[in-house]
């Protein structure tokens, strides 16, 4: 039985030039199909319990920022309802011991203007401008006393 490809079984005839470059074809294109295989091999997907993680991290994150926000505003806010009590019992008009009561806490309004300026909140409410913020408390001051 004779084999195509096999140039010692038919080292004469028709076949024996084409072995040498069908075995380099042959080679090649099972060299192609190799690479190709290992180049379009699917890498796996991230690891499910890594963007977990990663997520609950960021959460976190998130929540530190807006746990420190809080507290910010808060000392902002005791600040100056404590330097108006201050400023009320020294001066009878409601409005010039909030304008002063302000003046007093510049300090912590700077502080929250910096935390603002470098840790973005994404919550709307904790974003709200300081003027507006400033407005309220003043309202807050005025109502409170007589």
């Amino acid at each position: 039985m004779m084999a195509f490809g096999n140039s010692a079984l038919c080292p004469t005839g028709k076949w024996a030039g084409m072995s040498s470059r069908l075995g380099k074809v042959l080679v090649a294109f099972g060299l192609g199909l190799v690479l190709s295989g290992c180049l379009t091999t699917q890498q796996p997907g991230p690891d499910p319990s890594i963007a977990a993680a990663n997520e609950a991290t960021r959460q976190k994150a998130k929540q530190e920022r807006e746990i420190s926000t809080n507290r910010l505003l808060a000392r902002y806010a005791a600040c100056v309802r404590a330097a108006f009590a201050d400023q009320y019992d020294k001066n009878v008009e409601k409005g010039a011991a909030a304008d002063l009561a302000f003046a007093a806490c510049q300090a912590d309004e700077q502080a929250l203007h910096t935390w603002f300026t470098e840790n973005p909140v994404a919550s709307a409410p904790i974003r709200t401008s300081m003027s507006d913020r400033k407005l309220r408390l003043r309202e807050e001051l005025i109502a409170q006393y007589p």
